[in-house]
């Protein structure tokens, strides 16, 4: 686990991460119930959530894990065990469907489709006045 604490805060205790704050009036501040207010934030977040995650995974193989090692009619099935240093992507499944629809549009059917799009786009969009941009 790598800590990607910012080393300009000083460190906090597990104890006052503990503690519920609970309001004595309501507070009609237009703050943001979001988590994260910045991108520093967030990343704390996604750390300390794949953390939890991992602990999770480790906490139900070491409770529950002897489950995996039957089937449904209680006999025994040993597990295959995977080594620790093999990817989780597929090399003969892609990441993405993109490329599905981007190969397809050099046809004739998916220029038009690219071009009604374009024009379905265009017929929404925020219209602006040149006189108001004071450019042409």
């Amino acid at each position: 686990f790598i800590n990607f604490r910012n080393r300009n805060e000083p460190p906090v205790s597990a104890a006052s991460q503990r503690t519920l704050t609970i309001p004595t009036e309501y507070s009609r501040s237009k703050k943001s119930d979001k988590p994260a207010s910045n991108t520093w934030e967030a990343g704390q977040v996604w750390i300390q959530n794949i953390a939890k995650e991992d602990s999770a995974r480790k906490q139900w193989e070491k409770m529950h894990g002897w489950l995996a090692d039957y089937d449904a009619k209680a006999n025994i099935k040993p597990r295959k065990r995977i080594a620790e240093n093999v990817t989780r992507f597929s090399n003969t499944v892609p990441n993405s469907r993109g490329h599905d629809y981007g190969w397809r549009l050099e046809s004739d059917l998916g220029q038009e489709i690219n071009n009604l799009q374009g024009r379905l786009t265009m017929q929404y969009k925020k219209q602006r006045s040149k006189e108001i941009l004071g450019y042409d």
